[in-house]
């Protein structure tokens, strides 16, 4: 499923999540632009890149994220910024 059917899916559920954006990489496998869903159980799923700590960095700042229903934008690694908006949806 791609993200956008997903977010899509979720806002339809009322299930709160957090969308997470690589907005500025250094990472040659890890271009801007990529997206990643972040679930409330901290199941996150995208095309954010294979590496473990990189995701843990990526769910820990989502989880911050919908703790505050904030969005932020946090350095996860050298060179790889990446946008998290927390999403609380009204189930429809």
């Amino acid at each position: 499923m791609n993200i956008i059917a997903l977010v899509n899916e979720l806002m339809q559920s009322g299930e709160t999540f957090c969308l997470a954006t690589v907005v500025a990489s250094d990472h040659p496998d890890i271009p801007a632009g990529r997206k990643a869903v972040v679930r409330e159980d901290g199941s996150m799923q995208g095309d954010i890149g294979a590496i473990a700590a990189l995701n843990r960095g990526i769910q820990q700042a989502a989880r911050a994220a919908m703790d505050e229903n904030k969005s932020r934008t946090l350095e996860i690694d050298r060179g790889l910024r990446v946008f998290s908006t927390s999403c609380h949806p009204s189930p429809r």
